[in-house]
């Protein structure tokens, strides 16, 4: 219960009954877990009993590991961040628990005031993808400094479950990504230093009724069509770029910054969020 609370008090997350740890690394697959002494049920009925308020969206499978023995199982427990109903209480000793990096620890008094705005306020997110997925491939003509095209997609999610009814966002792209399409963006100028690199600022800002509200769950293209840069030849000998958005909402307010790596060959991938 104190996992199953913390991970959903935090990002969600998966537990797996039946693959034996040691220094957090997963060792073979060990005999398993008889489902005829614990089954299923007794699993879902543990967690809806011990938690407050009740978990929601908790699934339970069972992986048979053995094709002579079909009840001898493994569990895959996947838990749901929590949205409306959080944070969740431990009842077996009424403390709050969340995830830090390898431990389900006790929440501080501000951790869990954070957690009680998810149902109340949108949590907003940009998530970046180039047109190929994560990573794409920079290719350069035979003639000439400027590569070819690259397209840029840009998706807001909201993480909670209040709606948000208007929004004001700022996109800040690395200089050396040259922006030839802004799919509709303002361009508003050149950002100071982030990291070692420049940045150019475009915003879009949305009202009510056009494109919103923006409700849990579902992915929003930010333009109608993607963003579309070249890069010059010389970057080509950069390792690190940096993309970054600015997000404000009603009750809600943050500023992010994503990392993405060039890797031999010139290829660009998109590494994930990091800390400013």
């Amino acid at each position: 219960m104190k996992d199953v609370t913390a991970f959903a008090n935090s990002a969600g997350g998966q537990i797996i009954y039946g693959i034996p740890e040691k220094d957090r690394v997963p060792q073979p697959l060990d005999g398993g877990v008889n489902s005829n002494d614990i089954s299923r049920e007794w699993i879902e009925q543990i967690i809806i009993s011990n938690s407050s308020p009740r978990v929601q969206g908790v699934k339970i499978q069972a992986i048979p590991l053995n094709s002579t023995q079909p009840h001898m199982v493994a569990y895959v427990i996947t838990i749901p961040q929590a949205t409306s109903f959080a944070p969740h209480q431990n009842t077996e000793d009424r403390k709050y628990y969340c995830r830090f990096e390898f431990q389900s620890v006790p929440m501080y008094d501000y951790e869990i005031r954070d957690i009680l705005r998810r149902a109340t306020v949108p949590e907003l997110a940009l998530e970046f993808k180039f047109g190929t997925g994560n990573s794409t491939a920079i290719n350069f003509p035979s003639s000439g400094d400027l590569s070819d095209p690259v397209k840029l997609v840009a998706n807001v999610i909201n993480k909670a479950s209040q709606p948000a009814l208007y929004a004001a966002l700022n996109i800040f792209i690395d200089e050396a990504f040259s922006v030839v399409s802004t799919g509709g963006l303002s361009h508003l100028g050149t950002l100071a230093y982030e990291r070692g690199c420049k940045q150019k600022i475009f915003e879009k800002n949305w009202v009510t009724p056009h494109c919103m509200p923006i409700f849990y769950g579902i992915a929003l293209m930010l333009t109608d069509t993607p963003l579309v840069f070249r890069m010059e030849a010389s970057s080509i000998r950069r390792v690190n770029f940096y993309i970054g958005y600015e997000i404000h909402a009603p009750g809600f307010s943050t500023r992010r910054l994503i990392h993405i790596a060039q890797y031999p060959g010139g290829t660009l991938n998109i590494l994930g969020e990091i800390e400013e």
